[in-house]
């Protein structure tokens, strides 16, 4: 018997709808093994996750229509192929079910990813183009500054006010790591402090930058009542939020 069904199987996976499934479905398995790596490749400041969020939709929109496609081929082909018709049926739902919900890019050791870390949020599946704005590159841009000023802050030379949360302005040489005249905000927890950095700064609670927090747990509401719409791990103790 299965003599018989391997020359069968051979000659399903050979036909067009099946090389097209195989096809797509590896490219798109490898496309989400390598996600942190793709990412980091592209400049932030240009194009970054948008381009990737694209190629991903492009992967999924591509998977979707095998899908619609396998299911007729089924359909009509079941009669007279029996069992071996839904071949490239299954090919492409097992393709969908690993790029959507499968993270084969977190079994990368931490010591191979890329120092930027990737955009895990919805927005990359379903706003593309709704991504950081466009200071979101300050970081890595300046990522020395904005530890000089953690430090600085942690050993006093920037003197921290002593109520609970306020802003505090940074000196010249360091204003331009946080919009709006330079100031950062700051919060105390019972025990550390944690900064924020504007990207950009609008009316009430409008507002976007860099969080650093030294328990590096994600960021919730509570933290400078942003409200988060949108919060990405940059890299260690460091988030980038958005509340718009």
């Amino acid at each position: 018997m299965s003599n018989k069904l391997e020359p069968q199987i051979k000659l399903h996976l050979t036909k067009p709808l099946s090389i097209a499934s195989i096809g797509i479905g590896l490219f798109s398995l490898l496309f989400n093994l390598f996600e942190p790596h793709i990412v980091a490749k592209f400049p932030e400041y240009i194009i970054g996750p948008a381009l990737y969020g694209l190629i991903r939709s492009v992967i999924i929109g591509t998977i979707i229509i095998l899908i619609v496609s396998s299911f007729f081929y089924a359909i009509n082909r079941f009669s007279y192929e029996q069992y071996y018709s839904l071949i490239p049926l299954i090919i492409n739902v097992f393709s969908i079910i690993i790029v959507i919900f499968v993270p084969l890019s977190s079994i990368w050791p931490d010591r191979l990813l890329p120092t930027t870390q990737p955009d895990n949020n919805l927005y990359r599946y379903f706003f593309i183009f709704k991504y950081k704005d466009t200071n979101y590159a300050e970081l890595d841009k300046h990522w020395d500054e904005y530890n000089d000023v953690i430090d600085q802050i942690e050993n006093g030379t920037i003197k921290v006010p002593n109520e609970d949360y306020g802003l505090i302005e940074l000196p010249v040489e360091y204003q331009h790591l946080s919009q709006g005249g330079g100031e950062i905000g700051y919060e105390k927890k019972d025990d550390y402090i944690q900064i924020f950095f504007y990207t950009f700064r609008g009316i009430l609670d409008n507002f976007s930058g860099y969080m650093y927090k030294p328990d590096d747990k994600q960021p919730n509401s509570d933290d400078f009542l942003g409200d988060w719409k949108q919060i990405i791990k940059e890299r260690p103790y460091w988030y980038y939020c958005s509340s718009y």
